[in-house]
């Protein structure tokens, strides 16, 4: 359910080519947030962040590096029970955990804002490298914003994120959400959590009882619809399901050169990932900063 369903496989008759039969769904995740997006509440960003777990947790049980996740290749639909589906999609580059997938050489793939700034250093694509792409995909649907909308995607950006720039968290977003959303994406993969453990947490976050000690969820839900002036469109069905009407649509503005589409990003390797946010490189390697946006430029 939480992966996206294949049917079969089918070829074309005059090009040879093959393609899968997979079943149809209404929109990527993306286009329906962008369209969406303010008549959400938390429990239902919640509901739809839980949903996208469950997938990269079969996906991870199944030893399978995604490599390409972004709300792009996230799908959304409404079931013939009128209920909302949540499937990740595109695994045209995902690979078994245990093959190399560092090639020396070899052109990255992916859309540079979900991607993990190990690999831009050179490294392997690991299920770590998933879950930072996973954080970077929470926060932006607890914000609303697609990540670094305001930049250009070029090897600056790349840079950055090595030095430690993440996206900005959205005030008054809970500080449980903000913690796990700050160890997803952190630079040492070693302190990301697993898909079980993102989980649990917000299982714990979002069921817990209050006289457990856990957070207030009615109070802040309602702190979000004011700040968001947004209705909840989501009721508990009788089974636990969640039910969505459909809500209006407010459009976005995105700087030109925001590319938010896979494709081929052709860089030599760039500094070890930091957490702290860290500027030197312009000071101390300014030619080694200049020759790699030649090269970026020139191949890019």
């Amino acid at each position: 359910m939480y992966i996206i369903e294949c049917y079969g496989i089918t070829q074309d008759l005059h090009s040879n080519n093959y393609a899968l039969v997979l079943k149809l769904k209404d929109c990527s995740l993306r286009s329906f947030l962008d369209k969406n997006y303010n008549s959400l509440t938390l429990k239902d960003k919640l509901y739809i962040i839980e949903r996208i777990c469950l997938g990269l947790d079969c996906i991870h049980n199944h030893n399978i590096i995604h490599r390409d996740l972004h709300l792009g290749n996230i799908l959304y639909s409404i079931n013939d029970k009128k209920r909302i589906e949540i499937s990740i999609s595109d695994f045209g580059f995902c690979k078994p955990a245990y093959e190399n997938s560092s090639v020396p050489g070899k052109k990255i793939y992916g859309v540079m804002p979900y991607m993990a700034p190990e690999i831009w250093n050179g490294k392997e694509y690991t299920k770590e490298s998933d879950i930072y792409s996973f954080g970077i995909i929470i926060n932006e649907i607890l914000s609303g914003s697609r990540p670094y909308q305001n930049v250009p995607h070029n090897i600056n950006l790349a840079l950055n994120i090595c030095y430690g720039d993440r996206p900005n968290i959205r005030n008054g977003t809970p500080e449980p959400l903000k913690k796990l959303i700050q160890k997803c994406w952190d630079a040492d993969i070693k302190n990301r959590p697993n898909t079980n453990q993102i989980y649990n947490m917000l299982r714990d976050f979002m069921y817990k009882k209050k006289d457990q000690g856990s957070y207030n969820f009615k109070e802040h839900t309602e702190l979000y619809e004011k700040l968001q002036g947004s209705s909840h469109n989501m009721n508990d069905g009788t089974d636990g399901e969640v039910i969505m009407k459909d809500p209006p649509s407010k459009p976005q503005i995105f700087f030109s050169q925001a590319k938010y589409k896979s494709k081929f990003l052709n860089l030599p390797n760039l500094p070890a990932p930091v957490n702290s946010k860290s500027f030197m490189i312009l000071k101390s390697g300014k030619f080694i900063y200049f020759s790699y946006f030649k090269y970026f430029a020139k191949n890019y």
